[in-house]
């Protein structure tokens, strides 16, 4: 039905690199910025089977992990929250028996003082991606799209918008379909957004871009002003998957931009990389990082811009981050002193590692830190970042003993 390239499944232009696997490139602080290092740590998870996790914030700050778990026929999706350094009991979410479970398309969390909305995948034909997304709130589900035609709708990104509202993105294969009512892998796959209520009211659906790539992750950042910047992997005609935003009022669906380009990668691959951007908003700036491999060189890339209230923002030449060998993957989140985290997997499969650094809001960026040697294939999944006050959290799949794997990252200055 589609042809991907990710995880273990590679071009030979992923594995491309500058530098060697084993070399570290630090870059000296400026002298108008503090030095600040980070310390990295395993840390203990609520030690129960299963796949895919993902941290999630609240609105107090709160901690919350959730993953996937087969119990008794059926699957689950579990949530724990962390309190005084230790999880409580895991509780269920959701359950059901036709779910569509993916190690690139996950689940996701948004939670409220009063109520949290959770959406996981859910099978709406037999072909192997017909499935949609479905939200549960307490007291309620729904499908999050009015279509729900035998197709792929996916890789959904849930942010908050305040107590009672959060706001979905989606890739949505509603035009997709031939005449015939079959599948068309030439057609084009749209990004959808709507927004949702605590209680499971929803807003009017509508496309931010109606050709995007068919299953790399989205993302969203909620800025200092109430909008919203919208980050998705695009698809031009001639097949150039690059980096494209918008921007606009989440409450408002004709106030969003038309779709730009972060940065001419230049990157033409007639097929999807499964490697979505990711980006992360402070009250100083906006920050996108992201994977490349336009050129023939894979590279892990990192764009910031200056907010101001009402403005459009200008992103900067992107820096790269990477050591050579970028199988991307990468997530971002803040630090407490305002600088940008950003993670990404690295080396060739068999002997990859999580790695991470820091990107101050002034000066370069800070050496490689190494979070945890992995196997490097589609099994160890996406690392994913919650921020806390002393850093960050990250949790990934470990892939050897079948459970959620977390580290915990301080961030320490002089």
């Amino acid at each position: 039905m589609r042809t991907i390239l990710g995880g273990s499944v590679c071009c030979a232009a992923l594995l491309a690199g500058s530098l060697a696997f084993e070399q570290d490139t630090p870059a000296a602080h400026s002298q108008d910025e503090p030095a600040a290092s980070l310390r990295v740590t395993p840390f203990e998870g609520p030690d129960e089977s299963g796949v895919w996790p993902r941290l999630v914030a609240d609105a107090q700050g709160g901690v919350h992990m959730i993953w996937t778990r087969k119990q008794q026929g059926q699957v689950q999706l579990r949530r724990s929250k962390l309190a005084q350094g230790t999880w409580d009991k895991p509780s269920v979410l959701a359950s059901g028996q036709n779910w569509f479970v993916n190690w690139a398309d996950f689940p996701d969390l948004v939670v409220g003082p009063n109520g949290r909305i959770a959406a996981w995948l859910q099978k709406i034909g037999e072909s192997t991606f017909a499935y949609g997304v479905r939200l549960g709130w307490q007291g309620g589900e729904a499908w999050l799209h009015e279509d729900t035609s035998p197709v792929e709708h996916g890789f959904v990104t849930l942010t908050a918008l305040g107590a009672q509202q959060s706001f979905a993105v989606w890739l949505d294969g509603r035009d997709t379909l031939d005449e015939e009512g079959d599948m068309d892998p030439t057609a084009s796959m749209g990004l959808f957004a709507r927004s949702v209520s605590m209680q499971g009211v929803l807003g009017p659906e509508f496309c931010l871009d109606d050709r995007v790539c068919s299953c790399c992750q989205t993302d969203v950042a909620r800025l200092p002003d109430g909008r919203v910047l919208v980050i998705w992997r695009d698809r031009s005609e001639g097949e150039i998957r690059d980096i494209s935003w918008c921007i606009g009022d989440p409450q408002d669906p004709a106030s969003f931009s038309e779709p730009q380009s972060l940065f001419d990668d230049g990157w033409h691959i007639p097929a999807c990389p499964v490697n979505g951007p990711s980006i992360t908003a402070t009250p100083e700036r906006v920050s996108v990082a992201w994977f490349s491999a336009g050129g023939g060189e894979s590279r892990v890339l990192v764009s910031c811009a200056p907010l101001a209230a009402g403005a459009r923002p200008e992103f900067a030449p992107p820096v790269r981050l990477d050591l050579g060998l970028p199988v991307g993957r990468v997530d971002t989140c803040a630090l407490p002193d305002g600088s940008l985290l950003v993670t990404w997997l690295e080396g060739p499969e068999g002997r990859a590692r999580w790695c991470a650094r820091r990107i101050p809001i002034r000066g370069d960026p800070s050496a490689v830190e190494e979070l945890a040697q992995v196997h490097g294939g589609r099994g160890d999944g996406f690392l994913r970042l919650v921020a806390t006050s002393t850093g960050a959290l990250g949790a990934y799949q470990d892939a050897g003993e079948h459970m959620p794997a977390l580290v915990e990252i301080t961030l320490l200055t002089d």
